[in-house]
């Protein structure tokens, strides 16, 4: 019996470990552009996406990516942190704090997120089932000097209209806006 129980520990173990290294190549090959091998870290019918913003199926995420690519040519991506909890052998659910800086020939966004994953291993490898980001921020360098963690429209990539973030969800309404002219607080 103690020689079972120690078993699935290490077996839980060695799954920990495969997720930290699946989160990990998912950050190279964003930042290295291998679109097509990044898909295959996704189940077949994954789920990807944000508030507002879902794509399904390595395809569907694959011509995201590659979309987000062509905006972004220089990326560097970051796995801060990540907490797990196993539904069984082969199911788990987490979230990862991540940090991103995208850069293309006008702008360098920084950004702030979270991932809420699930997990699945599948042909013996743990792949996303889903993974679905929350905004801490998103802004240039300059925003973010100027205050802008503090703002509420703290989405503010320069090809879309500036947005509230997801994050913190306790205080959704904070910040003063140089747009709107406003202190919310």
């Amino acid at each position: 019996m103690a020689e079972e129980h120690l078993e699935r520990r290490i077996a839980r173990l060695e799954s920990r470990a495969e997720i930290a290294e699946l989160l990990a190549r998912y950050a190279f090959l964003i930042d290295d552009h291998e679109f097509d091998a990044l898909g295959e870290l996704f189940t077949p019918d994954a789920r990807f996406g944000s508030p507002g913003s879902t794509h399904t199926g390595r395809a569907a995420i694959v011509a995201n990516y590659r979309t987000v690519g062509d905006l972004y040519p220089i990326t560097l991506h970051e796995a801060r942190g990540f907490v797990l909890d196993f539904t069984d052998d082969d199911h788990a659910r987490g979230q990862v704090t991540g940090f991103s800086e995208q850069a293309s020939a006008r702008n360098t966004v920084i950004t702030s997120f979270r991932y809420d994953d699930e997990y699945v291993r599948l042909d013996g490898r743990w792949r996303f089932a889903s993974r679905q980001v929350r905004t801490l921020y998103a802004m240039t360098h300059a925003e973010h000097a100027s205050g802008g963690l503090a703002w509420r429209l703290r989405k503010r990539w320069p090809h879309r209209a500036p947005a509230p973030a997801q994050l913190p969800a306790y205080y959704p309404e904070a910040g003063t806006d140089p747009e709107a002219g406003t202190d919310d607080t």
